[in-house]
Formats: structure tokens, sequence, C-alpha cells
């Protein structure tokens, strides 16, 4: 995307454009339009002309224009109004969009501090753009003003597509179209020779009659009474009631 700011002057208007590609910005040109004439009309008339032709040559795919700064000369801020409003004027009729932007927000973003001086300003353009050769203070500004657009619109298209893909993710799952939906199921470890054994089904060593084959098989195959740890291949109590049941004596035999 290609950024041109613009800072609005009646005498000297600054443009600077910025290349943004991801995380990465690149200094494609600057300037400073003078305006021409004698009369109020005659010099909007030379700043509309000189914009033109700065938008015609660069093709840039949005702009950004600095808001008015109010001074104490309210004659002077009726004309920097005016020239303000060509510097409006010009990109959108060439259909770009137009943002705006107030000098305290712009110096916020490039240097930092709200009320920093021009000095800075320019200084911060210079580490951000590495390279580029600045045509003068309203330059700076314009470029700092680009600069300002290009934060401002990463952070805007990041934050869209996530909320797109917040929306979209619940509807996408219930159509059965989404990632979660498409997912196959996760399937579990394979079962090994004695996890299905339920009770009442025989071993590898088969059931006792003291009920050892309920109880299943253990780590090793036996019950976790039997030959697993003890080493027997009987549990607590099947040993003693299978022999009081065969005739040997018991626990109350004895």
């Amino acid at each position: 995307m290609r950024v041109i700011g613009l800072d609005p002057g009646l005498r000297r208007t600054g443009w600077g454009i910025v290349d943004i590609a991801g995380s990465q910005m690149r200094h494609v040109a600057n300037g400073v339009c003078v305006s021409q004439g004698a009369t109020l009309a005659e010099r909007l008339t030379s700043l509309f002309s000189a914009l033109e032709e700065v938008i015609a040559r660069w093709q840039p795919d949005t702009a950004a224009v600095e808001q008015t700064f109010v001074n104490k000369d309210a004659a002077g801020t009726l004309k920097l109004g005016q020239a303000r409003a060509v510097a409006l004027l010009v990109p959108a009729r060439a259909g770009l969009p137009v943002a705006e932007y107030a000098p305290n927000a712009v110096k916020k973003v490039v240097v930092g501090v709200g009320h920093a001086a021009k000095a800075q300003v320019e200084q911060m353009v210079r580490l951000q753009l590495s390279g580029c050769e600045i045509a003068g203070p309203d330059a700076s500004d314009a470029l700092a003003v680009a600069l300002c657009h290009a934060h401002h619109a990463r952070f805007a298209g990041r934050l869209d597509r996530a909320v797109a893909r917040a929306e979209a993710g619940p509807a996408a799952v219930m159509a059965g179209t989404g990632p979660a939906a498409q997912s196959p199921a996760q399937e579990g470890p394979p079962l090994t020779d004695t996890d299905g054994l339920a009770a009442g089904e025989s071993g590898p060593d088969g059931p006792d009659e003291g009920g050892q084959a309920k109880r299943g098989a253990g780590k090793n195959g036996s019950g976790k009474n039997g030959s697993g740890k003890n080493g027997s291949g009987a549990g607590r109590s099947g040993q003693g009631r299978s022999r009081s049941r065969s005739g040997q004596p018991g626990r109350s035999a004895a």
C-alpha cells in the first residue's frame, strides 16, 4: 500500500509518500508544493494544480492530511483552513480515501511525545525511513503524517481480520465447514490384550472359583492381588475359598 501524507499550508504544502509492505515501510519521495500568485484565489489554484501533478505521478493508494492547528491569528487560521480544503479535495477527486490526524496524534505515534519539536519529528522520520533525503521541515511533517497513517492502517487491518475470524469461527463450526468441524476425532492408544476384559471374563490364566476373573487382568496379565505383584497366582481370599470348597480345611474349618 502506498500512502501520501500532506502538511497543508497556503504558501508551502509539504508532501511525503511511503510504501507499506507488511511490517516494512519504505520511503518513496517527498517534496514541497510552493503556491504562486498575488491573490488568494491564484495561490489556491496553483496549489491545487501542483498537488494534482504529485498524485498523478506517484499514484498513491490512500492519503492522510494533518488537521488545522488553530493559531492566535484568526485570519491566518482561516487561510490555513482554505489551503487544507485544497489538500483534502485533490486526493478525494482522485478517488483516494482520505484520513485526518491531529498534530499531537502524529507526534505521539512518530516520536512518542505529543508535544515534540519539529527537529525531533525530523530525526525520528530519518530513523524510521533510513537513507531518505528530506526536502525541508514541511516535507518532514508530511512524511510523519504518512507514517502515522501507516501505523493506524496496519493496526486497523489486524483488528478487522481478528474480528472477521471471531465472527466466522462459530458460524463455520455450526455449519460443519470450519476447521473444528472438519478435524477428525482423536483416537486413543491401541487396546492391549487384557484391556477389554470385563467382569466374568477369563484372563490368560483362566478364571478361578474365588472370583479372580472378576477383578480382571492387571499390568502383567494377572489380578491386582495375584501373581503380578506377589508371584503367587492367586488372590487374597481366592485360595482359602477354593480349599474350603474342595474339602481342605479353610479359615472356618480350622
